[in-house]
């Protein structure tokens, strides 16, 4: 399992550079992430649906301009492996096991947010100094400052992933078997008001407005 982890993180860190370091071909989206994360967890299906479902809610979230969103990969990853961890440690049921999971990594999602501002933040000095080393026509040490920016994008995600999803299998193997049967079930019925979260999110995406009037 400790392996498991360290590769998923390698790779997703990896990965998430999509997001808005390097590539932006959209392979950190979460229909795209969330099958790999599962292939590589022993459940390409379950990752698929998680996929689907985290796409579907976070359909029109892009890091546009200066905004920093929720980060969708993030999220996606650690609740993808989280759910099939537990699912395979538990057995109480894949859509339980799913609910849990996003249930875990939705509130992670504002921490790799705070780190991502720190990072940028960093990031600002290494541009400083870029600007230093071009005035002085230094090629090789500007791109030393691009390869530590993507570097440290890397490491950020690379603690975040292993760190939450090996502190994540402690707590459900925790908190799971103390919830009682009754919260068990609303949790595995819970997986469809996520679906239909996810369509009306695609619907009011994609509908269509009429120019001077209410949609």
């Amino acid at each position: 399992m400790l392996l498991t982890t360290i590769w998923i993180s390698l790779v997703a860190s990896i990965i998430s550079l999509d997001v808005t370091a390097c590539w932006q071909v959209m392979i950190s989206r979460p229909i795209i992430i969330g099958p790999l994360i599962g292939w590589m967890c022993g459940d390409f299906m379950q990752g698929m649906i998680m996929g689907s479902i985290l796409e579907l809610i976070w359909i029109n979230t892009l890091p546009l301009g200066a905004s920093i969103p929720l980060d969708a990969a993030a999220t996606t990853v650690v609740a993808t492996a989280s759910s099939i961890f537990l699912e395979q440690w538990w057995h109480g049921g894949e859509s339980t096991c799913m609910v849990l999971g996003i249930c875990y990594a939705l509130p992670l999602g504002t921490i790799i947010k705070k780190l991502d501002i720190f990072v940028r933040r960093f990031s600002n000095q290494l541009v400083y100094y870029a600007d230093k080393y071009a005035k002085q026509d230094n090629l090789f040490m500007i791109q030393a400052m691009v390869v530590m920016a993507i570097m440290l994008i890397i490491v950020k995600y690379f603690l975040f992933y292993f760190i939450s999803i090996y502190l994540g299998l402690y707590i459900f193997r925790a908190v799971v078997p103390r919830l009682p049967d009754y919260v068990l079930a609303g949790l595995g019925q819970a997986k469809i008001l996520l679906i239909a979260l996810g369509l009306a999110m695609v619907w009011d995406t994609f509908r269509f407005r009429k120019v001077g009037k209410e949609a």
